[in-house]
């Protein structure tokens, strides 16, 4: 074996694991939240080369740089966030930015954290979940935020809160699988594999809808799709691209939009319940790109749900969450809108999902992807779809996207109107101006159903920003809290605004902070410490206690994704709604939970969890990862920005 001194990084990878963390121990190496063996061959090989002299940085290396070569790292936060959504950036500028540095988002030292494994955490937190029962009210958690090395030192009662890649893929023991879908902007192939293996070469049909992937990504993909050569099964990659020419292959939209990109982050699987027999769908809509920093670094949130197939009249759907004798009497408002999404992408093939030898109950035939949403009953879901498709949307249709759907499910199904700011905290931030920040919120606060966004689109003076900090408050990270977190100033590539945005007059007033000033207090979910990645629109209650209503999705706020009525051309008087960026989100709130669940009758709240265990009552409780009161900006605090100098080095000794 070599000298420890003189490893190589393919030499330190043929190490055990033990060996691994018993040489990481002689070097002073807190390996408590190296989750992978990866990580821990990173960690090894960055104290060897500090050992040595050798810089190390393409590897994980050295982060103790002088001063000099801390300011040669200005350019070293990574903008991996899904786009700036700001019409004057470059879309090959961010790739080429990404490109340059895929694969260093990681920590480049562990993060000293006193965690249960992997393995001994995730069982435990399991069973929490098993032992809350599959009917009650308190069972039922409508999104959770993405697992941490941080979120498994926590209880298992508070583990439920969380769940990891493969939960929020639906892999679990007891599961055959058959098909499934995926969308995101950006995705590792090589850690989607690591964490969804062996299951991915298990599927009979999957298909792959994406914005951009990593400089070694191809090579990966074409190995999954050399694994199946001579099995019957196959993978199909589809790079969707609205900023390329019209009816082009990453583009199937009749036109080109310009700075648009495919930003969904979603996961469709079809499987069967080993025990049951039953065959069902999981549907789960979330915030994170397919990134291990992304994944399980960042706070992300995930709504998941799964839904059977249809079935007879009279026929019991397992479903956990279904009131079996009003099923039939649901809307299919869901799956409509779910069907009227995935058709955007304008994918036709025809093809078997699953295999003529498997009981599935799904039929082997050929079908669409649009036929395939359509053999599952969606009318349990206890959320309702907000998504954005590029293009302009006429009168017909201008409704069923971007903010105008969101006013449309706050009308019909927000339980009542409150005048408490709005929340609003998201990781990305276009170039707003006042008028459409004011003519959005009218469509979601007190005023929404007599405020009609067309006509009032007209009017060249809208009702102005003198009182946004009474309608609004946005949720943003300061500079010092990226500093603080655990992945220090990388940890802020994943939130890209820039000064410009940023610092608009209006805005000013308008900052809260993700976490408490209080560095002792983490939150009751220990979030703070977790660079925020997740977008969430939140409308508390009038007494600051419970949330009436909330987004959870890939919607930034920016007009890119939400969308703004314009002109059809220059001498129409027909308005449209032009969105660039598919996104897709889900709306919650109290009714659409009692809609779809067994409340006997109950009226539901929801309510943020604050600790202290399960929920009692009519409650549902929330993991919101920031305080349904955050705190503002103080002289002291100045929003972070990707593009803004700093001064203090970061927990790795870094600067920007």
């Amino acid at each position: 074996m070599a000298s420890l001194g003189s490893m190589t990084l393919e030499e330190i990878r043929q190490l055990s694991i033990s060996d691994l963390k018993s040489r990481l121990a002689r070097h002073n190496v807190n390996v408590a939240t190296c989750i992978e063996k990866e990580d821990l061959v990173r960690a090894l090989h960055g104290a060897l080369a500090r050992k040595s002299g050798r810089s190390g940085r393409g590897n994980g290396g050295n982060d103790g740089d002088d001063s000099s070569d801390r300011k040669r790292k200005a350019n070293e936060v990574i903008t991996l966030d899904d786009s700036e959504d700001d019409e004057d950036s470059r879309h090959a500028k961010k790739h080429s930015s990404f490109k340059r540095e895929f694969g260093r988002s990681r920590p480049q030292e562990p993060i000293c954290l006193d965690s249960d494994s992997e393995d001994e955490a995730r069982p435990r937190a399991a069973a929490a979940r098993r032992r809350q029962g599959g009917n009650s009210i308190n069972s039922i958690i409508p999104f959770r935020l993405c697992e941490t090395a941080t979120s498994r030192t926590l209880s298992a009662s508070e583990r439920r809160f969380f769940a990891s890649m493969r939960e929020m893929m639906g892999l679990k023991s007891g599961r055959r699988y058959s098909w499934l879908i995926i969308c995101n902007y950006l995705i590792d192939f090589s850690y989607l594999f690591q964490r969804a293996s062996p299951e991915l070469l298990q599927f009979q049909r999957v298909v792959v809808f994406y914005g951009t992937s990593g400089q070694a990504c191809p090579a990966v993909m074409r190995q999954w799709e050399r694994l199946l050569e001579g099995t019957g099964r196959t993978v199909a990659f589809v790079q969707l691209l609205p900023s390329d020419p019209p009816n082009s292959r990453a583009n199937p939209l009749p036109v080109k939009i310009e700075y648009g990109v495919h930003h969904t982050k979603m996961f469709l699987m079809g499987y069967e319940d080993e025990e049951s027999g039953i065959s069902k769908c999981h549907v789960s809509i979330h915030t994170s790109n397919i990134l291990h920093s992304d994944a399980e670094l960042k706070s992300q949130g995930v709504y998941a749900q799964d839904f059977p197939l249809k079935v007879a009249p009279g026929k019991s759907t397992g479903n956990p969450y279904s009131k079996e004798e009003d099923a039939s009497k649901t809307p299919r408002q869901f799956e409509d809108d779910l069907v009227t999404y995935m058709e955007s992408y304008r994918y036709q093939a025809r093809q078997s999902w699953c295999s003529s030898s498997a009981s599935f109950g799904l039929s082997n035939q050929p079908m669409t992807i649009l036929q395939l949403i359509r053999a599952y009953d969606f009318s349990t879901a206890y959320c309702v779809l907000i998504p954005s498709v590029p293009g302009r949307h006429r009168a017909n249709d201008m409704h069923e996207y971007g903010y105008l759907k969101l006013r449309k499910a706050v009308i019909q199904h927000a339980r009542s109107q409150t005048n408490s700011p709005l929340l609003l905290q998201f990781s990305s931030l276009g170039s707003l101006n006042g008028k459409w920040l004011s003519q959005f919120l009218s469509c979601l606060d007190s005023s929404a159903q007599s405020f009609d966004p067309v006509t009032e689109s007209d009017k060249k003076k809208s009702k102005g920003t003198s009182d946004l900090a009474s309608r609004m408050k946005i949720v943003w990270p300061s500079v010092e809290e990226v500093r603080t977190c655990v992945e220090g100033y990388s940890g802020g590539g994943a939130i890209p605004g820039r000064t410009k945005n940023l610092e608009k007059a209006f805005l000013m007033p308008l900052y809260h902070r993700w976490s408490s000033r209080n560095p002792n207090n983490e939150g009751p979910l220990k979030t703070s410490k977790h660079a925020p990645h997740i977008k969430t629109f939140v409308q508390p209650s009038s007494d600051g206690t419970e949330i009436e209503w909330m987004l959870l999705g890939s919607h930034n706020l920016s007009i890119a994704a939400l969308g703004q009525i314009q002109k059809r051309h220059k001498d129409s008087s027909e308005k449209i709604l032009f969105i660039r960026h598919w996104e897709l989100g889900v709306f919650i709130s109290p009714r659409t939970l009692k809609q779809a669940g067994n409340y006997d009758g109950k009226d539901v709240t929801l309510v943020p969890y604050r600790g202290g265990g399960m929920s009692s009552g009519s409650e549902v409780q929330v993991p919101l990862p920031y305080d349904l009161n955050p705190t503002p900006y103080n002289n002291e605090d100045v929003t972070w920005a990707v593009d803004r100098t700093t001064f203090l080095p970061d927990r790795f000794g870094r600067i920007i």
